[in-house]
């Protein structure tokens, strides 16, 4: 079992690398957009979907195959190829060798971090790992959950946020803040049921740990 421990990172003007042209490439190059990061991606064709911000100088693009070298000075690097373990193998082991923080998409023995999945309302990030264990059930509890922070919890959060920085903005101790910014949030509860499949602990399991010749 992995066992990982939660972290946000700072990369703002930070040296990030992205592996590969597909859709996982293009999602993480916008991840790492939003997160300010200066991004380079290398891959033998340019993905149409990055297009702009690499034409405005915002991607640094590369069109050909991965060096080793590429991986000098950054800080992360981002594997989005799941259909090369040879490859991830030995991406691995110079990401322990040269100390960069590494995520191989869906391969987390060869990963130094893995993504959870993200629930993100204007600053507000949500993140839901099972740690490499069940990026389904990751994935399901994530959709599910994006169904209950909807657009009105947005406009609350930011209501919140602008509301917290006025009260910061005219009491100067901390203990003065403190009612203030409680009495915003007074009444709001998140509340939900959790529903499983019917039967699952006597039927769906037994014929998923059966191996192929049963």
């Amino acid at each position: 079992m992995l066992t990982t421990f939660p972290i946000h990172i700072n990369l703002q003007n930070r040296q990030c690398l992205i592996i590969g042209g597909g859709a996982i490439a293009v999602r993480r190059a916008r991840q790492l957009l939003t997160a300010g990061a200066r991004i380079s991606l290398v891959h033998p064709r340019r993905p149409a979907a990055l297009k702009v911000p690499i034409q405005n100088g915002l991607i640094r693009f590369y069109p050909r195959s991965f060096r080793s070298g590429d991986t000098r000075g950054m800080i992360l690097v981002m594997n989005t190829f799941n259909s090369k373990p040879k490859f991830s193998r030995a991406l691995f082991n110079l990401a322990l060798r040269r100390g960069f923080l590494l995520n191989s998409h869906d391969q987390p023995q060869f990963s130094t971090f893995i993504m959870p999945a993200l629930i993100q309302r204007g600053s507000l990030q949500i993140g839901i790992s099972s740690s490499g264990m069940s990026p389904s059930l990751s994935k399901r509890l994530k959709e599910d959950l994006e169904k209950m922070f909807d657009h009105e919890f947005d406009q609350f959060f930011q209501w919140v946020a602008s509301s917290r920085l006025k009260i910061i903005k005219n009491h100067s101790f901390k203990r003065n803040r403190y009612p203030g910014i409680q009495e915003l949030i007074q009444g709001f509860k998140v509340s939900g049921k959790i529903q499983y499949p019917k039967g699952w602990e006597k039927k769906v399991l037994p014929n998923l740990l059966k191996g192929p010749n049963h």
